[in-house]
């Protein structure tokens, strides 16, 4: 079976000599002569990141493949064991000892919570690479037993640290909503597709989170369209497409069509990328606009919102940045900047609680705007939201 890793000639003859003397070659993974008898496979996996940062590439998912001695004794590669590395982006692992056995990797863009597919390539499988680059792809050999095999690697190329960086932004995406869960609804993997074809947007059809190729490094825009992701799959995703800037919302004549539902789906995901920065200061996400200018707003443009001079129809509870700078008045540290009505602090699991549960379509919530938030808020109990709603001109 041929394979990309297959760059050694099958061993033709040793294969028709074994054969014809019906030598019995016992499977792989059976138990050897010698338990003691292993080969170790170890290996060290990170990426570069645009601030040339090594960041690991934690609790993915990884394929090590052996070309061995098979059914009737014929040398053929195959997945001998699908493992996971670690939070450091360490694995080890062991396996009965064939002498002169050749290892590979596949280091995917895959964890429990994303699976990511090759930017802008016809593919069949989620994205994955191999230590090493180019045609000096690492593969090694088991000459002799009890040793380790080092696959130490840092992907450091033009293409595959994007796909990595999309794992690794949205693995700690997810870690903060499961932290913050307020239901127990099935949160399903998301999928996510890096492209230069389209911007960045979530598309709930075949629910797949779209990157636009500026923005693979992009932290928090990533994380911004992983929230549109997660309130389709716990919350209310109305799925109102629309040119916006974060003041007005234009139709495709360029009319003004704000509403307070579009407001809460983008004013959430607005808040949702910084309140992950926020909570995860060791994650070190960085880059809320790309180099086109799509992207999220910054904790700073949340902390002090400015829109300008709005058309008389439009309501501040229809303002996209209104909304999400209430949310983040609730999540930031007191009165950040000279705020004397924001008293609030440290709420963003109460936030992403009431986005999860009360505001829950498919449990029977109402239409998510920011005034059905204050709603949920106060049967909470929880005081200080009407001053912040008032001081981001909502109210």
């Amino acid at each position: 079976m041929q394979t990309p890793f297959a760059r050694r000639a099958v061993r033709v003859a040793s294969t028709l000599v074994t054969a014809a003397m019906a030598v019995v070659v016992p499977a792989v993974g059976a138990t050897p002569a010698h338990a003691q008898e292993v080969t170790t496979v170890r290996a060290h996996l990170t990426y570069e990141d645009t601030n040339l940062q090594d960041r690991p590439i934690a609790f993915s998912k990884v394929e090590i493949w052996r070309f061995a001695p098979r059914t009737f004794g014929i040398w053929t590669w195959a997945n001998e064991r699908t493992v996971q590395t670690d939070g450091k982006g360490n694995l080890t692992q062991s396996f009965p000892f064939v002498d002169d056995a050749i290892y590979a990797l596949r280091v995917f863009a895959t964890n429990s919570a994303v699976e990511v597919w090759p930017n802008d390539a016809l593919h069949t499988q989620p994205f994955w690479a191999e230590p090493g680059q180019g045609s000096s792809i690492i593969e090694l050999t088991s000459t002799s037993p009890n040793t380790t095999l080092s696959f130490d690697w840092n992907f450091d190329d033009d293409w595959a640290p994007q796909h990595y960086n999309l794992a690794e932004t949205i693995r700690h995406g997810r870690d903060y909503a499961t932290a913050n869960r307020g239901d127990t609804d099935v949160l399903p993997q998301a999928d996510v597709q890096p492209t230069s074809v389209t911007g960045s947007y979530y598309n709930p059809v075949n629910s797949t989170v779209v990157i636009n190729s500026s923005s693979v490094f992009s932290d928090q825009t990533v994380l911004h369209e992983y929230g549109h992701f997660l309130q389709d799959k716990i919350g209310s995703f109305p799925w109102l497409p629309a040119r916006h800037n974060g003041c007005l919302t234009f139709d495709v004549l360029g009319n003004a069509v704000n509403t307070a539902e579009h407001a809460w789906m983008e004013g959430f995901a607005n808040w949702f990328a910084q309140a992950v920065v926020r909570a995860r200061p060791e994650a070190a996400l960085v880059g809320n606009t790309s180099s086109t200018g799509e992207g999220t707003f910054s904790a700073s443009q949340l902390e002090t919102p400015r829109c300008g001079a709005l058309p008389a129809s439009v309501t501040g509870d229809e303002v996209e940045l209104f909304v999400a700078a209430s949310l983040w008045d609730l999540t930031d540290s007191f009165g950040g900047l000279g705020e004397p009505a924001d008293t609030v602090s440290g709420r963003d699991r109460e936030v992403f609680q009431i986005m999860d549960k009360e505001l829950d379509a498919q449990s029977g919530g109402p239409t998510p705007t920011i005034r059905t938030f204050r709603a949920a808020w106060m049967a909470r109990g929880i005081f200080g939201l009407e001053p912040i709603l008032k001081l981001n001109h909502v109210l």
